[in-house]
């Protein structure tokens, strides 16, 4: 119950946040459209985001969260200089990151964004310089983040995000009349977010005991351990970022392509940040726990019924973004200078994306059951495949297929890395399903078959857009109802 219950609050506060991400994006959308100054603000926003979801949340927690967990129960001391050493390394490094791509933004934007000439070329850089900095706020807010987590304390850490989105939005509004452009009000609006979060968050750190305190780094046994699972972890929890990369890359080629596959990405995004994100983070503490105690038989329980839940709330939402995505972006986004041909091409590539929705879920799943045993080599040799096989595919589709190409070469990698997962995890035996758990998984199926169904006649009915995602809604909200009546989560 208690991994439900933490589960809730990181989906609930995570939902509030995506909800003000969707309004941020809205406004984005109304007042620069699809046009080549989004194009360059949102490149420039996706560089430290980027940085952060790889180096900082990614292999950073994966690595951090299980040495925590152990580091922590034994004294004081050796917790306390762990987390300073950490602390340390972490602040200098990303110092020196930010220093570098300061110096080299045009030249890193010309590798990110080859398509980009001109003012766009410019405007993208610039925009960059300003956003940059953002990174070294969060990745010490992950630090912090991640020390919560270990100490089962997730809600305030889910407040990060919705400070972030306040931020954005506000920034629309109080910061844009002293700016050149709204593009300029948000990327200085995003690394006052980034100051916002660290300080919001520190208090509470301070309250479970834990000082930050700059020491001079040592490479201590400690360190070296984390070391040598974070560097693996880069491609571990961290694939999915490179691919989004270098699809930005192949997206800059062609005009406005950057901005649909945002808007598309974005509502794909929703449900992997409100379910997948919440079932993980509450997962990673408890599983490193668990398996550190040696207790096979409440590792087996929280792994299934992670999967579990992933598959209850997932496949619902991967049907909804596939037969819905027209009236959804159409709701959504159509408004302003976002035309109606922006809303048929971003349908298309979410209905691309949708596909590859529930593999995602699971594929973060499956990444946590290695990390929490301490094993980031494995999703990182999952990870390079997974990323090759992207890479390959875009190389090939696009030149075809265009930037629907992007597309399908993500959903391939995604497909191709839970094959690779799923074997490999059979082979070692992590998973030990409990006494009916297949029966549950075959009536989330018959279910889902009966919700897709009902979204295909919804659409086909030709009502507008408000009655259709109306009667959609409603639908939903039976199919949940009808988990409870059958009592598959209880």
């Amino acid at each position: 119950m208690r991994f439900f219950k933490s589960v809730a609050v990181i989906g609930s506060f995570t939902l509030i946040s995506r909800i003000l991400g969707f309004v941020r994006d809205q406004l984005i959308a109304f007042f620069l459209g699809a046009s080549f100054l989004s194009d360059a603000f949102l490149v420039a926003f996706k560089i430290p985001n980027m940085f952060r979801q790889m180096f900082a949340e990614g292999a950073f927690q994966s690595s951090f969260i299980p040495l925590f967990s152990s580091v922590q129960k034994t004294e004081t001391t050796r917790r306390d200089n762990f987390v300073h050493q950490i602390f340390s390394i972490l602040t200098l490094s990303v110092l020196l990151l930010i220093l570098l791509l300061e110096i080299f933004m045009p030249a890193f934007i010309r590798i990110l964004a080859p398509g980009f000439t001109g003012e766009a070329f410019d405007l993208t850089v610039h925009f960059a310089r300003i956003c940059f900095p953002f990174l070294l706020f969060i990745s010490l807010t992950t630090l912090l983040i991640s020390i919560l987590h270990t100490f089962k304390k997730f809600a305030m850490a889910a407040l990060c995000p919705i400070l972030m989105n306040l931020t954005l939005i506000a920034s629309i509004f109080v910061i844009s009349p002293f700016a050149p452009s709204i593009a300029h009000a948000l990327s200085y609006g995003t690394i006052l977010s980034g100051f916002i979060q660290f300080f919001f968050l520190t208090p509470f750190v301070y309250k479970e005991g834990i000082r930050l305190k700059f020491v001079m780094p040592k490479l201590s046994k400690d360190i070296r351990n984390f070391f040598g699972k974070f560097f693996p972890g880069l491609l571990g929890a961290g694939i999915y970022y490179l691919n989004v990369i270098v699809g930005t890359i192949f997206a800059s080629l062609f005009a406005g392509a950057v901005s649909w596959i945002h808007y598309a990405t974005r509502l794909y995004q929703l449900p992997v940040g409100i379910i997948s994100a919440a079932i993980t983070t509450a997962l990673l503490p408890k599983l490193s726990d668990e398996v550190n105690n040696n207790d096979r038989q409440g590792a087996g329980y929280s792994q299934t019924m992670a999967i579990l839940s992933s598959l209850w709330l997932g496949i619902p939402a991967s049907l909804a973004l596939f037969f819905l995505a027209q009236p959804i972006i159409q709701f959504l986004f159509e408004h302003g200078a976002f035309t109606s041909e922006d809303t048929f091409v971003t349908a298309k590539l979410l209905k691309i994306l949708s596909i590859s929705l529930i593999p995602l879920m699971l594929n973060r799943i499956f990444a946590n059951l290695f990390f929490a045993r301490g094993d980031t080599k494995i999703p990182a040799w999952i990870g390079l495949m997974s990323f090759l096989s992207n890479l390959c595919f875009l190389f090939i589709l696009t030149p075809f297929l265009d930037y629907y190409g992007i597309a399908i070469a993500s959903v391939i990698s995604e497909l191709l890395r839970v094959f690779i997962y799923i074997s490999l995890i059979k082979k070692r035996s992590f998973l030990v399903p409990f006494a009916g758990f297949w029966k549950k998984i075959s009536l989330i199926g018959v279910c889902n078959i009966l919700l897709g169904y009902s979204f295909y006649l919804i659409t086909t009915a030709h009502y507008t857009v408000l009655i259709t995602l109306g009667i959609a809604f409603s639908a939903s909200l039976f199919y949940l109802m009808s988990f409870r009546i059958l009592r598959v989560i209880k």
